[in-house]
């Protein structure tokens, strides 16, 4: 078994080598590779040091910066394992066992699972959601702006238990190779946001499962820069989060979205 921890980078060498030396910390007892999928267009000279202070680890200098699902769709392209792990240079591994989380994926006929995710405080974060209606969505805004809480976790969830859940954020997630096999890699007409949402439907309409898993422990701050704007005045990140939101509506609301209804996921806040 190999498993590939591809890590996306955009300006980010600190947090990356962070992100690797978590990795390094495990002392994994199978077979991985992890691969650095950069949109940071840089020069021949900036590569060539990358690669000389980064030794072992696979790069893939991408051409252009065209968002998260397009740098790693070039990362999964460059992978040769039998399960792939998509991670946010900022996240952190802290504890679990990853041969056991395999072991339940092949069971278990899962095609998308996500770790749970704390804060750097040790505060459980919202990484596994309902899909968004429109009416969620009004939810979480009105929450967001109203309450200024960024974290919105469901009260009746339980955030200790291995569980189906609607999806997962992209911030880390774990696709065995198979699951890309069938439905490929993420969307990129997304430029960034949604893509995860996206992806986990898809899997559902494939008939797998997509699973929050909390053996495994993560550390994630998420920048949320879409969560930056105020109501009246909207950032740049927070326009793309909308119009992606409105494609991802066009595209599956009408047929396939409205007739998924695959877990017991407690939609109330």
């Amino acid at each position: 078994m190999i498993v590939s921890f591809i890590i996306i980078e955009y300006h980010s060498i600190n947090d990356v080598e962070k992100c690797i030396n978590s990795i390094d910390a495990l002392n994994l007892n199978f077979e991985h590779e992890i691969i650095i999928t950069s949109n940071s267009q840089y020069d021949n000279h900036k590569q060539r040091k990358l690669l000389f202070d980064f030794p072992g680890i696979i790069w893939s200098f991408n051409s252009k910066n065209n968002g998260f699902a397009y740098g790693m769709n070039r990362g999964i392209n460059k992978s040769k394992g039998d399960f792939v792990i998509l991670q946010n240079p900022d996240t952190r591994i802290i504890s679990g066992d990853f041969i056991e989380m395999f072991n339940f994926i092949r069971k278990n006929n899962v095609g998308v699972l996500g770790p749970k995710i704390i804060n750097n405080d040790m505060v459980v974060q919202d990484s596994c959601r309902s899909f968004l209606t429109p009416v969620r969505l009004l939810k979480r805004l009105f929450f967001r702006y109203f309450f200024k809480k960024q974290n919105i976790l469901y009260k009746k969830f339980d955030y200790k238990k291995i569980q189906k859940v609607d999806w997962v954020i992209g911030g880390f997630m774990v696709i065995p190779k198979s699951t890309i096999n069938q439905i490929e890699g993420l969307n990129e007409k997304y430029f960034m946001y949604v893509e995860d949402m996206a992806y986990c439907l898809s899997a559902w309409e494939n008939n797998l499962k997509v699973v929050y898993y909390p053996e495994i422990l993560i550390c994630y701050e998420g920048d949320r820069k879409s969560a930056g704007s105020s109501i009246f005045s909207l950032n740049n990140y927070t326009k793309i989060h909308i119009k992606n939101y409105c494609d991802f509506l066009k595209n599956y609301y009408n047929s396939k979205f409205k007739s998924i209804n695959k877990t017991d996921f407690n939609h109330y806040y």
